[in-house]
């Protein structure tokens, strides 16, 4: 379930930078926190399993039934799942709820220093609402996005706007959670419906906290994805590059064990590369090591001198990045990119949208409301966050508290984000993934472009033993049910 864009600056910001001179050590101080609460991980695979102070969810049994939904592709409940609820002592009530609209809030980093890995989530979320309200929206009410609070980098501050939405503003959910400091105990604790970007690796659990993809994480899933490229490719070693911290060592540090014990040469390795630091020792070992491929686990700006590095060295290898697959990226560099692979865990996109209407509908509603962000790899996660929340709430009828909004949310068993993602069945995917799809893109020209898919599917999914979850040699299994463009 690769998701891109954890630990980067946009494209935009790299331009600022131009040649990255020393103004980077300034901006390296001030993405300090980021570094190391972010994960390449939670962007790259979902959430990485996490406890909290809070006490277990409540589960409910149920049986399929017609969800009720109009156009979604999802159906809800499964038979005889145990669905997690609320407690029952809490989120009973619909705070900010009229007879005409639904008033929400939103908590992300939309200004300082930090707001380019964050701020494009909720023009994706107003794109979603406004394509909805158009509509009339559900049942004689609108969706406003009432209370979009910025934490402006600052931790404290975080805190401080979450307690203020919940207790001060009495907003119903929080959909466009997008932060380097989300701590999720206030929200679980109230089981506010909270929908959002998991960068934090602390999402997994609570049964109200929503991130697109799946919430829960499995790191041995990352090398099959690759191990399945490389295969294709006729690739037979490797290097890896991540930052010294965790938070982005991880990813790396999965690959490595993947594709050393399914019997790939890893060439090189460095987990420890200084962040916004000089990439060029990195990338004259990689040279001199016969890699044929470099893995990187770095940010966007990093990446591209990566690229500019293997270039003026007249290194031959290519590369698979975790992040900058955002549209802007190819707009400022493409030249110096071409051929660098990616994964997604939504629909490409430049997929055709005669097979993936639920592209077309985005495509055209953002072009719409939200044109500077058509092509973010946050917007859509804003989009999709808000259509689950949506979803949630059509399914919920008369009976619209925040409880039975999460308990509607967590009966969807093939969740899709409206024909955008994999299917996900959200009476699991707080605590454990177990769809293992994802759609490998390709620079070429001015687009990201789907290869290694059948036909015109995007995704590659597969069975991981997770006994033995070595990738020997990565078969793509039938696809689950409700897949887009199937």
């Amino acid at each position: 379930m690769f998701r891109l864009g954890t630990i980067r600056r946009t494209a935009e910001e790299s331009v600022r930078d131009k040649t990255f001179d020393g103004r980077r050590g300034r901006r390296a101080a001030a993405v300090a926190t980021l570094v190391a609460t972010i994960s390449v991980i939670a962007a790259a695979c979902g959430t990485g399993s996490s406890t909290t102070t809070t006490s277990a969810p409540a589960t409910t049994s149920t049986t399929a039934g017609s969800s009720g939904s109009g156009s979604s592709t999802s159906t809800t409940g499964a038979s005889t799942a145990s669905v997690p609820t609320c407690p029952s002592d809490v989120a009973q009530g619909s705070p900010g709820v009229t007879s005409t609209s639904i008033n929400v809030g939103a908590v992300s980093t939309q200004t300082g220093a930090l707001a380019g890995n964050f701020g494009a989530m909720v023009p994706g979320v107003k794109a979603y609402f406004d394509y909805i309200n158009s509509q009339g929206g559900v049942n004689g009410r609108k969706f406003n996005l009432s209370y979009n609070l910025d934490d402006e980098g600052n931790p404290s501050q975080y805190s401080q706007l979450v307690h203020t939405s919940i207790d001060q503003d009495h907003a119903f959910a929080l959909v466009g959670v997008a932060t380097p400091f989300f701590d999720p105990n206030y929200l679980a604790q109230t089981c506010t419906p909270t929908y959002g970007y998991n960068v934090t690796g602390n999402w997994a659990g609570p049964p109200n906290l929503y991130s697109t993809g799946g919430t829960a994480l499995y790191y041995p899933e990352i090398p099959y994805y690759i191990a399945y490229l490389l295969k294709k490719l006729k690739i037979h070693s490797y290097a890896t590059l991540s930052y010294g911290i965790a938070a982005s060592s991880a990813a790396c540090s999965a690959v490595n064990k993947g594709l050393k014990d399914a019997g790939f040469a890893q060439a090189y390795t460095d987990l420890n590369v200084p962040y916004a630091g000089n990439v060029t020792p990195d990338v004259q070992q990689v040279k001199s090591s016969g890699a044929q491929i470099v893995i990187s686990c770095m940010d966007v700006t990093d990446n591209v001198s990566l690229a500019r590095g293997l270039k003026q060295y007249g290194a031959k290898t290519q590369q698979f990045w975790f992040s900058g697959s955002d549209q802007t990226t190819i707009d400022h560099y493409g030249s110096l990119i071409q051929g660098v692979y990616f994964g997604l865990s939504h629909v490409p996109f430049s997929a055709p949208t005669q097979y993936y209407p639920g592209m077309k509908t985005y495509l055209a509603a953002m072009q719409k409301y939200a044109p500077a962000d058509v092509g973010s790899e946050l917007a859509i996660q804003g989009w999709a966050s808000a259509a689950l929340f949506v979803q949630g709430v059509k399914n919920a009828g008369s009976n619209l508290t925040q409880a039975n909004v999460v308990k509607q949310d967590n009966l969807l068993s093939d969740w899709t984000g409206n024909g955008l993602y994999f299917p996900i069945n959200w009476a699991t995917s707080h605590t454990k993934a177990t769809n293992f799809c994802e759609a490998l893109i390709q620079i070429q020209g001015t687009k990201y472009v789907s290869v290694l898919g059948q036909g015109h599917q995007v995704f590659v999914c597969f069975d991981i033993n997770q006994a033995n979850p070595t990738p020997y040699n990565p078969v793509p299994a039938t696809l689950p049910a409700g897949t887009p463009g199937t």
